[in-house]
C-alpha cells in the first residue's frame, strides 16, 4: 500500500458476511491452519470474539485486511496465596487466539487498534488476566504485545509445529487490575 494515501480502516466483528475472506486471510498470512469448525465456532459459542480491520477504500472483495480473534475461558487460579485473597479458585481469562495483517497494511497500527478493542471486549465478558502465545522469532508481534502491557512469562520450547517442524514460543500475560476489570463488566451488562 502506497504510505501517502490515507485508509479509512474500520474494526467490525467478525460475521458471516466476512466469512471466505476471514479463512482466506488467515490462510495467507498464518502458518497454522484452522479447520472450518473453528470459524464456525465464532457463531456458535459466546466465549468467542472475532474482529476483521476492513479498509473501506479498497472494493468490496477485497476489504479484509486483518483480523484478530480471542475467547473467554475458565481457568484455576495460579496459586495459592491468590485463592486466599479472592475466595475464588478459578479466574476468568481471556485468551488472544489469533491476530494478523496483510503485509500491505502493516505498520500501520491497525493490529494495535485491532488488539485494544479485541483486549477491551474480553475484559468487559469478564477476563482478569489475559494471555497469547507467539513464536520466539516473531519480535514485532512481541513488541506489540509488550506496548499493550504484555509480558513475556515462559518459553515453551516445540510448542507450535508447522512447514514441517518444531517452533518455540513464548506465552505472554497481563493482569487486569480488579478496578479496571469490575468497572468494564459492569458497562458491559449494562449494555
Amino acid at each position: 500500500m502506497n504510505s501517502s494515501r490515507p485508509c479509512d480502516i474500520r474494526i467490525e466483528p467478525f460475521t458471516r458476511d466476512f466469512y471466505e475472506a476471514y479463512v482466506n486471510i488467515h490462510a495467507e498470512i498464518l502458518p497454522v491452519q484452522y479447520p472450518k469448525g473453528w470459524y464456525d465456532s465464532f457463531f456458535t459459542n459466546d466465549s468467542r470474539v472475532g474482529l476483521v480491520a476492513l479498509d473501506m477504500s479498497l472494493p468490496a472483495e477485497s476489504r479484509v485486511v486483518g483480523f484478530c480473534t480471542g475467547r473467554v475461558e475458565l481457568k484455576e487460579r495460579g496459586c495459592l496465596e491468590c485463592i486466599f485473597k479472592c475466595g475464588d479458585k478459578v479466574m476468568m481469562h481471556g485468551y488472544v487466539m489469533s491476530l494478523g495483517c496483510r503485509k500491505s497494511h502493516r505498520r500501520q497500527g491497525i493490529a494495535s487498534r485491532m488488539l485494544g478493542v479485541l483486549l477491551e471486549e474480553l475484559i468487559s465478558r469478564g477476563a482478569e488476566r489475559l494471555y497469547l502465545h507467539c513464536t520466539t522469532v516473531n519480535k514485532g508481534a512481541v513488541a506489540l504485545y509488550r506496548k499493550h502491557g504484555f509480558e513475556v512469562v515462559e518459553k515453551l520450547l516445540e510448542y507450535y509445529h508447522f512447514h514441517g517442524k518444531y517452533h518455540d514460543a513464548f506465552k505472554l500475560s497481563k493482569k487486569i487490575p480488579p478496578n479496571q476489570a469490575n468497572d468494564r463488566k459492569r458497562r458491559h451488562h449494562a449494555a
